[in-house]
């Protein structure tokens, strides 16, 4: 569950909607795309939201006409089965697929420019929550049926449609100034040991955290104090000098971003 606004506020914490939608991908990203992951923007249509957020209570889980039949097409929460016998469909049953050519062609092409294999998320999130319907139990998608069924299954998704508001006191979804965007991102393999939360305040870094806090990895003991040197330069270099020059209106002084360690003095 995300905090409430009446949470934030007892904590002290008092975030605008421009602070939000600066942690939009989109807002960022141009600003450093030399330091992350090639990515590739979609904008997403209305009508294309609209299926993202229908509660399917009738109808579950059903791709659009343009994506392969993939293992798992339709699925509803009550399914005994993970498999499907589709001679035991009713034809009255069934619920015409919604048809969304040009997002899916321009789905295609993005993982085809990326390299053959994508991470799928919206503006702030992505569908992690949702690999559990995935081939694999992964975020890594190479095909339309892959990026739709995470994004279709995932509560985080929904979040970002409907709930980024509540952060700074709306009662109504927060939309981004160029509104809402499905962001593909180069896949890469990463080991969950190297992947970082660093906390910035008064645009000095005063805490770095592991991103998986559920486990314990023996190995970066030995490398504490080398690897928080190797963070603290990179963020004093890399990081606050382009956030200080470049965000628009005034700059984001404290905030909290991730990095990941590919090896020592390798950092994105």
């Amino acid at each position: 569950n995300i905090p409430s606004y009446k949470t934030c506020m007892a904590a002290g914490v008092s975030i605008t909607v421009n602070e939000v939608c600066k942690c939009s991908i989109t807002s960022w990203y141009s600003l450093f795309s030399d330091i992350t992951f090639p990515s590739v923007f979609i904008p997403l249509p209305d009508h294309f939201i609209k299926y993202l957020l229908g509660d399917g209570d009738d109808t579950g889980l059903v791709l659009p006409r343009e994506c392969p039949l993939t293992t798992v097409d339709t699925y509803t929460s009550d399914s005994s089965d993970s498999a499907v016998s589709w001679d035991d469909v009713d034809v009255d049953d069934q619920v015409e697929a919604p048809s969304f050519p040009e997002l899916v062609d321009a789905i295609e092409v993005a993982i085809t420019k990326l390299g053959g294999a994508v991470f799928p998320k919206l503006n702030w999130s992505s569908p992690r929550d949702a690999t559990w319907i995935a081939a694999g139990n992964t975020l890594r998608c190479t095909s339309c049926s892959d990026v739709i069924l995470l994004l279709k299954s995932s509560d985080f998704v929904m979040h970002d449609l409907s709930r980024v508001g509540e952060y700074c006191g709306l009662e109504q979804p927060l939309i981004p100034p160029d509104g809402f965007s499905l962001c593909l991102r180069h896949w890469v393999s990463i080991n969950p040991s190297g992947e970082f939360r660093c906390f910035v305040k008064d645009s000095k870094l005063i805490a770095i955290s592991q991103r998986d806090v559920s486990s314990h990895y023996p190995h970066l003991s030995a490398i504490k104090d080398k690897l928080s040197t190797e963070l603290v330069t990179w963020q004093k270099s890399s990081l606050l000098k382009i956030v200080s020059a470049h965000i628009l209106e005034r700059p984001l002084c404290s905030l909290c971003f991730k990095m990941f360690l590919m090896s020592i003095g390798v950092v994105r």
